[in-house]
């Protein structure tokens, strides 16, 4: 759903962005009862070093926090392929986790 709001072609990129990461946050909370959402990236990531689950999925996680971040609090206006790869990524961890820890896909909500 998300990405049929079509928020970059806008020029709603700290919207988009916003709302990626959040929606990546909201997932790990509800499927890892791990309070993401209220969290900086780095209190996150530093609560991350202790989890089993998620230990594996953290680097990734850094990366693309990190990359929300930067167009979300320093106006960095990201390129259509990061945009894309973003979008890529989040569905690739989802899918990932949902299969490992559910075995249901989640990502249709992307």
């Amino acid at each position: 759903h998300l990405v049929s709001l079509d928020l970059p072609g806008k020029g709603n990129h700290k919207e988009f962005y916003d709302a990626i990461s959040m929606l990546v946050r909201r997932y790990i909370e509800e499927m890892f009862d791990l309070n993401a959402p209220e969290l900086t990236t780095e209190e996150f990531l530093y609560e991350l070093r202790d989890s089993s689950s998620l230990g594996r999925h953290r680097r990734f996680l850094g990366e693309f926090l990190s990359h929300c971040d930067m167009v979300k609090f320093a106006a960095y206006l990201p390129a259509q392929d990061e945009v894309h790869r973003a979008v890529r990524s989040c569905r690739a961890f989802i899918d990932s986790t949902s299969r490992d820890y559910s075995g249901r896909p989640e990502s249709e909500s992307i």
